[in-house]
């Protein structure tokens, strides 16, 4: 069985009132979990890359500022690798075998109260979404843009999609939303993995341990890269399964193909 995980994640906030060039020193706390028996840790934190031997549970927290290239990575004393945890903010931002982020940000520069984030939207209402721990409301007034400009619907945010999102803070802490943008997700969390199906439901199935949400959206295709429908993948077939890591842990499939080799 072969795997390959790919995971580049990306986080941006952008909040006025700070400095107008960069976000200031110590504004994201950054936490990294690891839980292993002898397992050894290699790690870039603020001070560079570093790497320790722990037995048990291992924690370690710093700040970081903009541009901060980050990564995390643990191996067990058998050699298997180990899942490790990054905290921003003391939110879950991302649970997996070798991970690495680049933190991003800047303020608007402006007093005004002006929001601005990319992220994938983690909460979902009739009227509001979340990204980054950044509730946005809608309404009427709010612009509505697909990955190419088009003008859209606020249907088509949903929850796991990779969005950017802009608005002004009101005085309850909400975000009233001026613009929310679909990007491109699978840029910000890319993974291709090989392996059998070992599990499947009517919209998910899992892959070498990993969890693909499926929809209308993803591709289907044969050994032969023919179309085919979803229904023909069965539990036990071997599948290349590539998409994107989603904030909730599971990961959406873009395309799921039959795999012989």
């Amino acid at each position: 069985m072969f795997s390959r995980l790919l995971v580049l994640s990306t986080a941006l906030l952008l909040v006025s009132g700070c400095d107008s060039t960069s976000i200031q020193s110590g504004a994201l706390s950054i936490t990294y979990v690891v839980e292993g028996s002898s397992a050894t840790v290699s790690f870039t934190d603020n001070t560079g890359n570093s790497q320790t031997t722990i037995s048990g549970r291992w924690e370690h927290r710093f700040d970081a500022e903009s541009g901060t290239a980050l990564s995390l990575a643990a191996v067990s004393g058998d050699s298997n690798p180990v899942t490790g945890t990054i905290l921003v903010n003391n939110n879950l931002f991302k649970s997996g075998r070798g991970l690495s982020i680049i933190l991003q940000g800047s303020s608007s520069g402006s007093q005004s109260g002006e929001v601005e984030v990319r992220g994938f939207i983690e909460a979902r209402t009739s009227d509001r979404v979340t990204v980054l721990d950044q509730t946005f409301v809608v309404d009427g007034q709010t612009e509505l843009l697909g990955r190419n400009n088009e003008t859209v619907t606020f249907d088509v945010f949903r929850l796991g999609e990779f969005i950017e999102a802009e608005g002004r803070r009101q005085s309850d802490g909400i975000n009233r939303a001026t613009k929310l943008k679909l990007e491109d997700g699978n840029d910000q969390n890319q993974i291709e993995v090989h392996g059998f199906i070992e599990a499947k439901t009517a919209t998910s199935v899992t892959v070498d341990g990993r969890l693909f949400v499926v929809d209308e959206r993803t591709e289907y295709l044969d050994n032969n890269n023919n179309p085919i429908t979803y229904d023909v993948f069965r539990v036990g077939d071997r599948v290349e399964a590539d998409g994107f890591a989603r904030p909730d842990g599971s990961y959406y499939a873009e395309k799921l193909k039959l795999d012989d080799h």
